[in-house]
């Protein structure tokens, strides 16, 4: 398994039992690879393969419909601020600095189609809220990883500017700059909630 930010076992340590489900209907293996067997909650990995090129995405499922699996998970943040001569004196230093959390949840939307579930844990309930509408939001800040002469690639965060069957439209917050993807070459399209 590729090692990611959160590897997919410390996820379930945390936030799903430790049971793997099977659709009463379908063998172990078919419930493995159908996105359709999934329920909202579910924790799982996915991979994406598009041209040769794998990458695996992982979370919990909040969305399912025909043309996107949005798979969320949440992440976590501290940093400290002090000031550089007078955080460090004894007894005085230690009230003289400020300590910031941010929670932010993120959700992939990968396309259904290209989505191949490798591993599934039973949801339950305190699982990341769903994103709104039934593909990502157009104004949305977002970063999109694509296929490009055989190489993954990601935009880093740019705006979503038009969502269609077969293409998607970003554009740099920055300088303009305005950059289609071709449907059949994206992997996952993330985005960012803060809370």
């Amino acid at each position: 398994m590729n090692s990611h930010p959160l590897t997919f076992w410390l996820l379930i340590a945390f936030c799903a039992p430790a049971c793997v489900l099977a659709d009463e209907d379908a063998t172990a293996e078919e419930a493995a690879v159908r996105p359709s067997h999934l329920k909202l909650g579910d924790g799982c990995v996915v991979q994406v393969v598009r041209g040769g090129v794998q990458q695996k995405y992982q979370g919990f499922v909040t969305k399912l419909n025909d043309r996107w699996l949005v798979l969320t998970y949440r992440i976590e943040g501290r940093s400290e601020r002090r000031v550089p001569v007078l955080s460090s004196i004894p007894l005085l230093g230690h009230y003289i600095y400020r300590t910031g959390i941010a929670r932010a949840e993120r959700s992939v939307w990968v396309p259904i189609e290209a989505a191949v579930v490798q591993e599934r844990v039973a949801g339950r309930s305190g699982t990341p809220s769903a994103p709104d509408g039934v593909a990502p939001q157009l104004g949305e800040s977002c970063y999109v990883e694509y296929l490009n002469n055989n190489e993954l690639i990601s935009t880093g965060w740019m705006k979503l500017e038009a969502v269609s069957d077969t293409t998607l439209t970003l554009s740099d917050v920055d300088s303009g700059d305005r950059r289609e993807i071709d449907m059949q070459q994206v992997f996952g399209v993330t985005t960012d909630r803060s809370y």
